[in-house]
């Protein structure tokens, strides 16, 4: 970077580091004025984190293409989603710290935002030439809609980077001279990038696939023809580096396991319209832009196509059910990327407007002052640093973890109540039997429902919380569409669909399952899988009491905890 770009885009650097600051503010702020060790799992700051940093223990532990990094059983099998390069990626930089998955995530919370920050604003920059609009939509996006968002841990803080990217480079693309070397090298830095997406994240590259298809009719209706070659090629050469992405995930889908964690994720049989919040702010931005061209006051260009190619792409991918059917874990994940593209254009259109009009500056200096008022608005939201008292309590944990970690080999199966369970797989190599996230693996619905019933035969049943558990989001999600539904039948006098997140049937065979167990015993019910370790927490298990029929040698005892080894096991 020349000093010349660095003098010019001082006050983009300067945001960063504001908001790479604010970031990590609550976990050093613990560290400096209460003792709290970054690794601390008060620094596991929300439910998600549970399952990625579990995943990026994984790749540590040698099982980098993992799709379940909780039990023994299914290490070494096929993935619900062969998505795994963002935890990949976060593991080599957590590497490079020397630090722990959840200390190394801390440090990692002041670095990569920093790069979503910067591309967020190379990307408004590049369709608005305006420092003074690029900052503020900067702020607005990451201190106003999604602040916060980029502290959780690989989805979005190392995956969204790749997506501004993949804007940045198509916008490139769209608006450069793609003859000679330099063409060339960007449309194979397009397809490279492109190509990557399918290991990140689905609703990335469903949502850049349909804007090449869109993008490709525009550059052909406006004869573009150099252009249309290169978004072919770039699709191409992206296909060709997803190809072990397409055999993996041809490999799951024929799997006899397939359908049920793909429903226990979200997946659900539609061909109803959704994404409303989407389509209706897409919707006026594609109205507002023909007025505006037909009023003559801005007009069609390259970079205009793009937007306007992308907004389609917007509706059209969160839609996308209305062609196969299937709706994948609702239409919420396309909203934030569609928010950043809706902001991207909402600024081309005030820089095309103000050009027209001649308020250039003006609309320049309203945009700075608007940016130093989001900016500080952001700051003040963010001090003092909040934090989560449950998940501080858990650092009683840590010994143990240390234990089990200097103890035990690696990938030995632990038996602990969920919360300590959720925990095991970041602290330790070990596995677990049953963990919160295990819903997202690729096992069957009635393996899950047998190891929450076994785990769960000394908790309180909460109806809630025991479907979420064994049957994941396809209930919840099911409901919410069907309300969406429902606004739209209300609407044209149509028949309502029943809204039921919580069906009485789902509730009854989990109850059915937790009897069963019971009355077979533990002891009888653990012979069906592998466990080494049964530990004891005497918090929540007072009488401190191991099952009888169970052949278990104590190992450990200190404060709370107690650990069991457990003979004649698989």
């Amino acid at each position: 970077m020349s000093a010349h770009v660095l003098r010019e885009h001082w006050a983009a650097l300067a945001l960063a580091a504001v908001i790479g600051g604010l970031l990590i503010l609550p976990s050093f702020w613990a560290k400096f004025n209460w003792g709290i060790p970054l690794g601390d799992p008060l620094n596991i700051r929300i439910a998600d984190e549970y399952y990625y940093f579990a995943r990026i223990r994984e790749v540590f532990d040698g099982y980098p293409l993992s799709g379940d990094a909780f039990t023994w059983e299914h290490k070494s099998g096929l993935a619900g989603q062969p998505v795994f390069l963002g935890e990949y990626l976060t593991a080599q930089a957590i590497r490079l710290t020397g630090l722990d998955v959840v200390a190394g995530s801390v440090v990692l919370d002041a670095v990569l935002p920093v790069f979503a920050v910067l591309l967020t604003y190379a990307c408004l920059f590049a369709v608005t030439a305006s420092r003074g609009l690029s900052l503020l939509g900067v702020a607005v996006l990451l201190l106003g809609f999604f602040r916060g968002d980029l502290a959780r841990t690989v989805s979005p803080q190392m995956n969204f980077i790749f997506w501004l990217s993949q804007f940045f480079l198509l916008h490139r693309l769209a608006t450069s001279d793609l003859r000679g070397r330099a063409g060339a090298l960007l449309v194979a830095l397009a397809a490279l990038n492109f190509g990557l997406l399918f290991y990140i994240y689905p609703y990335y590259w469903t949502f850049y696939l349909a804007l090449f298809c869109i993008a490709f009719l525009f550059a052909l209706a406006g004869r573009a023809y150099g252009y249309a070659k290169a978004l072919a090629v770039t699709v191409g050469g992206g296909l060709v580096v997803a190809l072990p992405y397409l055999w993996l995930m041809m490999r799951t889908v024929s799997s006899s396991a397939y359908v049920e964690p793909v429903r226990r994720i979200g997946m659900i049989d539609s061909h109803f319209p959704s994404g409303i919040a989407i389509v209706v702010p897409a919707l006026l931005l594609v109205a507002l832009t023909a007025l505006l061209v037909w009023r003559r006051i801005i007009r069609w260009s390259p970079t205009l196509a793009f937007l306007a190619a992308g907004t389609l792409a917007a509706m059209a991918s969160v839609n996308q059910h209305l062609v196969t059917g299937k709706n994948l874990e609702f239409s919420s994940h396309y909203y934030p990327l569609s928010v950043f593209w809706f902001t991207f254009f909402c600024a081309y259109l005030a820089v095309a407007v103000a050009r027209h009009w001649g308020w250039q500056r003006v609309v320049s200096i309203l945009a700075g002052v608007s940016a130093v008022a989001v900016v500080t608005f952001g700051v003040w939201q963010s001090i003092p640093p909040k934090f989560n008292a449950e998940r501080g309590e858990l650092r009683r944990y840590l010994p143990l973890f240390r234990w089990l970690e200097t103890n035990s080999a690696r990938d030995e199966v632990v038996f602990a109540h969920l919360a300590l369970s959720n925990l095991v797989p970041i602290y330790t190599g070990n596995n677990v039997f049953f963990a919160s996230f295990l819903r997202l693996s690729h096992l069957s619905d009635a393996e899950v429902l047998d190891r929450f019933a076994i785990a769960m035969q000394s908790e309180p049943f909460r109806p809630d919380d025991a479907v979420r558990a064994v049957f994941g989001m396809q209930y919840l999600d099911r409901a919410l569409h069907a309300a969406q539904e429902n606004r739209v039948r209300r609407l044209l006098g149509l028949p309502e669909r029943p809204v039921d997140p919580m069906p009485a049937a789902a509730v009854e065979r989990i109850r059915e399952r937790l009897d069963a167990v019971g009355h077979e015993g533990i002891a009888a019910s653990l012979r069906r899988y592998r466990v080494d370790y049964l530990v004891i927490d005497r918090r929540h298990e007072p009488a401190g009491e191991v099952d009888a029929g169970l052949r278990a040698e104590r190992v450990y005892d200190e404060g709370d905890f107690a650990v069991y080894r457990l003979s004649d096991r698989r």
